[in-house]
């Protein structure tokens, strides 16, 4: 793609500021200046954009114009990541929301992750569950996983039911209830059946699309 934009001067013939500079300037526009490199050609300024083709994002050129920050991705969607509070120790049921409001968009996965390896047996698991309180309706919780306790030998919840190994991200689907409006609130409730391992340094994330 064109990264050109130097605009025709007095000095430039008329038929060179139709047939090629004005096409090309144009060019970057439509494009976002795409290329393996940042744009140098004039001087960038601050809230220019650029389509940086060997990172694989779109960048936008920050406010004091010191520096191209990464703001969407060129091949995917753009994910948000919300995350609970971390807790040092888990080993009672733990009912949290995640941080901030989620804007419109699809549920895609949560992430569950810990120090711990955790071992399951019959009436001894944790049942994962993902609730979303709408902002239309905040007292009525809806489910986005379907899980039961004491029907597991697991960590119960679709796309998931295995056990945590230390240091390894767990990935739960939501199967149910996906998409959420804008200021919908998303809580995670970890239920502890029996005797469940108790869970160290435990952090969750959603993904939302």
């Amino acid at each position: 793609m064109s990264q050109t934009f130097t605009l025709p001067g007095n000095l430039d013939d008329a038929n060179q500021a139709i047939t090629t500079l004005t096409p090309a300037c144009l060019e970057s526009l439509r494009s976002s200046f795409a290329g393996t490199t940042a744009p140098t050609t004039p001087a960038p300024v601050a809230g220019q954009l650029w389509a940086d083709t060997t990172t694989g994002y779109l960048k936008v050129r920050n406010a004091a114009n010191s520096a191209w920050v990464p703001f969407a991705r060129l091949s995917t969607s753009t994910l948000l990541q919300l995350a609970i509070t971390a807790q040092a120790s888990v080993s009672a049921t733990l009912t949290q929301k995640f941080n901030g409001a989620t804007p419109a968009g699809t549920v895609k996965r949560l992430l569950l992750l810990c120090e711990t390896a955790s071992t399951s047996s019959s009436g001894n698991e944790w049942q994962v569950q993902l609730k979303r309180y709408p902002n239309s309706a905040p007292g009525s919780p809806v489910n986005l996983i379907s899980a039961t306790v004491g029907t597991f030998t697991a960590l119960g919840g679709v796309g998931g039911a295995t056990e945590f190994v230390a240091h390894k991200v767990l990935v739960f689907t939501p199967n149910q209830n996906l998409t959420c409006a804008d200021l919908d609130v998303l809580e995670l409730v970890l239920t502890k059946a029996g005797t469940a391992t108790a869970l160290t340094n435990f952090r969750a994330f959603v993904e939302i699309e």
